[in-house]
């Protein structure tokens, strides 16, 4: 099992998507270290989710467990669940038939996002097969369309929130 960890010097940090650390770009000797591991656990903030290098440490059947930057007390009450598991594979299973996805609040956003062709993924929170990438404390699922084929109007209102390490906005004023 390998430990991915942070890199001390901030002169060597290069600003970047989130999940994307550079703890091992470049670094082809602990690469192939990885690659040939059962388990890798990531400890770094950024998480090496969209790492360059992902898809080779896990080419072999590697698995990639990313531990979020939480406090210790939220990943002590946020142990994975195996009942989630059935429950975020039938999300994906929806979310790859769907052909729209579409958003409505009273506030007035309308949103329509086409989700023919999306990418999907999903993660219940613990690495139970080989070659696979696990984040915990979350059980998630997304769709991630390759091309922007979408209508959109957001209505911001009380308690209205937005992932902001995987969405882009644009405001404009009337």
């Amino acid at each position: 099992m390998w430990f991915c960890r942070p890199r001390r010097s901030a002169a060597r940090f290069r600003p970047g998507p989130p999940g994307a650390s550079d703890s091992v770009r470049g670094l082809g000797p602990v690469i192939k270290a990885l690659k040939s591991s059962s388990m890798v656990v990531d400890l770094t903030v950024e998480g090496m989710l969209h790492a360059p290098e992902l898809p080779e440490i896990i080419s072999d059947g590697a698995r990639l467990f990313m531990i979020s930057n939480e406090h210790p007390d939220a990943l002590e009450r946020l142990l994975p669940d195996p009942a989630l598991t059935p429950k975020v594979k039938a999300a994906v299973k929806m979310l790859r038939a769907a052909e729209y996805m579409t958003v409505l609040s009273k506030a007035g956003t309308d949103l329509k996002v086409d989700l023919r062709d999306a990418p999907t993924a999903g993660v219940w929170g613990y690495c139970d097969r080989p070659g696979t990438v696990a984040h915990w404390p979350v059980a998630w699922w997304s769709a991630s369309p390759e091309r922007v084929r979408s209508t959109a109007r957001w209505c911001w209102m009380p308690a209205t929130s937005i992932s902001p390490s995987s969405a882009t906005c644009r405001i404009r004023s009337s």
